[in-house]
């Protein structure tokens, strides 16, 4: 190599050390904050995710626990870890069901007006998801059924016209008023609920029948038949 071309190399190194020198002055600070971020919002990551699995697992936990609970009829202890997964980790996607569970051991556990609280407040947290609302509104309503009917059909009333439980509704409806010893209006309701669209499964569809049958109506020939 000549003494000129070392010279050259020479020149072009400085240049390029004064250039990246410039560089780094001008934007170095920015590069150290942009991958200072970086690294603390991949920490931050790595360590929120790996609570979000310590948590759900935790909340997972909890829940198996009270439904154990609940088969083996310990009332008191399926409500206890029920509330404590409410109170601890609220707005969890579990809640909800936990909430479902909660009412039912408070019936089981012989009371039915907490069990109704417990229902109110997730018809209203779900009002957003109808169908979790209005699974809400129907157990409430069979559970007020026993109570007081007039509370019945207020939350019975709340459930769509679309909902997929209204079939259930005017079921319901239609036992209430047996109940009240008008059989024409529980005839008419069974049959209203014979008569929606889309038809009701075949097993609630089959209960309906007999009901209606029982009541001296005229019951629908299966179009397979004949």
């Amino acid at each position: 190599m000549g003494q000129e071309e070392i010279i050259f190399r020479e020149v072009d190194e400085q240049l390029e050390a004064e250039q990246l020198s410039r560089f780094l002055r001008r934007y170095g600070s920015s590069m150290i904050v942009g991958l200072i971020i970086f690294f603390a919002g991949l920490v931050a990551y790595v360590v929120w995710s790996d609570h979000r699995v310590k948590r759900d697992q935790a909340i997972s936990d909890l829940f198996m626990s009270a439904n154990q609970a609940m088969m083996e009829k310990h009332w008191d202890a399926a409500q206890g870890t029920l509330q404590k997964l409410l109170d601890t980790y609220p707005g969890h996607g579990y809640t909800s069901l936990a909430r479902l569970l909660l009412a039912r051991s408070l019936v089981e556990s012989g009371r039915p007006g907490d069990a109704l609280k417990q229902l109110d407040t997730l018809a209203a947290d779900a009002a957003h998801i109808t169908p979790l609302s209005d699974a809400a509104l129907m157990e409430a309503a069979w559970i007020a059924a026993d109570i007081d009917l007039v509370q019945a059909r207020s939350y019975l009333a709340r459930i769509g016209a679309e909902s997929t439980f209204r079939v259930m509704a005017m079921e319901l409806e239609g036992v209430m008023s047996l109940h009240d010893g008008d059989k024409e209006k529980a005839l008419a309701k069974f049959r209203q609920a014979l008569d929606t669209r889309p038809a009701p499964p075949e097993g609630v569809r089959q209960r309906l029948l007999r009901r209606v049958e029982r009541l001296g109506g005229p019951v629908a020939v299966d179009k397979g038949e004949g």
